[in-house]
């Protein structure tokens, strides 16, 4: 059973409405601030709810092609540019 602050490898399957990743592991859907598609991840996991949770990104193992380099972390935190690590 996931708790809060494991770390999982996860894969990133999708994006949320929001912008967030959206992993799959055991059962659960988690979205992930900062994660796209086709990126393969550790993820912290922050909180875990019946059949869904959220979770940070610890480390990147594979950067998806799309993403944007060029990125201000900043917009991103303050939620301005909710897509703009997407190229």
């Amino acid at each position: 059973m996931l708790k809060k602050n494991d770390i999982i490898q996860v894969a990133i399957s999708d994006l949320s409405h929001k912008g967030a990743g959206v992993a799959k592991h055991d059962g659960f859907v988690f979205f992930v601030d900062n994660a796209l598609p086709e990126e393969v991840i550790d993820m912290r996991v922050l909180k875990v709810n019946k059949n869904s949770g959220f979770g940070k990104v610890e480390a990147y193992h594979y950067l998806s092609p799309a993403r944007n380099a060029d990125v201000n972390l900043t917009y991103l935190r303050t939620g301005i540019a909710d897509l703009g690590h997407l190229t």
